[in-house]
This record gives C-alpha cells, structure tokens and sequence, in this order.
C-alpha cells in the first residue's frame, strides 16, 4: 500500500501497513517500488491516488489498484503510528 498525501494528513491517520509517498515525490522515488509488486494506493478522497496510479502505469507499472473514496470511504481501522 502507498499512501500519497501529505506527511500531516498521513500521521491524523492511515491504514496500517501503508508506506508514506505523497504524490509530489512520488516520481522521483519510484526506484523505491518493485514493478513486478501490486500496489494500492490511498489518498484522502481518490484524486491524489488516481494521478499516482496514472503516473506509475507511464513508468511500466501494472498491477495497481485505487482505494476508491480514498480515507474518506473507507471503514476499516487506522492508525496513527
């Protein structure tokens, strides 16, 4: 999992297990992502993480999904580690 907001929005809450990459960085720390691995990415509301999902799909990226809704859809627990 990668989360692409913001550090703050990231330490109010974030699904644990999700490695922090906001999106502006993002490009420039792809050699930190394994192509061959299956990635889903988070933002606040979706619009962050479809752009990612978007870039990472032109640098050869396939197996990516969005959290639709982003932390605001979903249910499950977060933490704040």
């Amino acid at each position: 999992m990668i989360d692409v907001r913001q550090p703050e929005e990231y330490a109010g809450g974030h699904i644990s297990g999700a490695k922090l990459i906001p999106l502006g960085e993002l490009e420039s720390r792809i050699g930190e992502l394994n192509p061959d691995h299956e990635y889903l990415l988070i933002c606040r509301s979706g619009r962050r993480s479809i752009m990612a999902y978007n870039l990472l799909k032109q640098h050869g990226f396939e197996k990516l999904y969005n959290l639709q809704g982003g932390m605001l859809a979903w249910t499950g627990e977060v933490t704040t580690d």
